[in-house]
């Protein structure tokens, strides 16, 4: 009856405590008044923290850190996972590893869960959450029409009209006697001359 009393206690004790298992070596005697501690193999479960909560771009890239503790010193097995499987782990295995968020087209939450198993049904995890912020959309490209080239227009120097010179008759004047006898041959000489024009 003591036997059961002890377990009980320790039962409440380990629970109050958190996640444990409890193995009872088969030579135990349900008779005797103490159980020596070696009759019983408790083994606490390891304590994970996945880290601080992380912000990514689109399809980009982001470091988490993990940690674990085991009370029994027990190698603890790490694994990360994705919800829904979305993105991918530079090293799933690894306490310190690089995510590699998915491309997505508005803001989404991601819960990263790192979870650690001592290969003695021992198995404790963490969760953390990766929000991953969407691209804008991409900017139309402004197209710059191409300048049509102008032709420059000449500056005309106006031409200066010559002053037109008057176009006068020439003076025409005959010359010779002023009266002649019937059959009498007569020299008469024609004069001719431009008129003097004054500018």
């Amino acid at each position: 009856m003591k036997l059961f009393l002890s377990v009980f206690v320790l039962l409440i004790g380990f629970v109050a405590a958190g996640c444990f298992s409890l193995a009872i070596a088969e030579d135990t005697q349900l008779v005797v008044d103490e159980i020596s501690p070696t009759h019983f193999d408790f083994n606490w479960c390891p304590s994970i923290s996945a880290g601080a909560d992380k912000v990514v771009s689109s399809g980009g890239s982001v470091e988490i850190s993990g940690y674990y503790n085991d009370l029994n010193g027990d190698s603890v097995r790490i694994r990360w996972s994705a919800s829904g499987n979305r993105g991918s782990f530079g090293n799933e295995g690894s306490l310190n590893t690089i995510y590699k968020a998915p491309k997505v087209t508005k803001n989404t939450f991601i819960t990263l869960t790192l979870t650690g198993d001592d290969n003695r049904d021992g198995i404790g995890s963490d969760k953390m959450t990766v929000k991953v912020l969407a691209n804008g959309p991409t900017p139309t490209p402004t197209v710059t029409p191409t300048p049509i080239p102008t032709t420059p227009v000449p500056t005309c120097t106006p031409t200066q009209t010559p002053t037109p010179i008057p176009n006068h008759k020439p003076v025409v004047k005959l010359v010779g006697p002023n009266s002649v006898y019937v059959g009498q041959q007569v020299k008469i000489t024609a004069l001719a001359a431009m008129p003097t024009t004054t500018s």
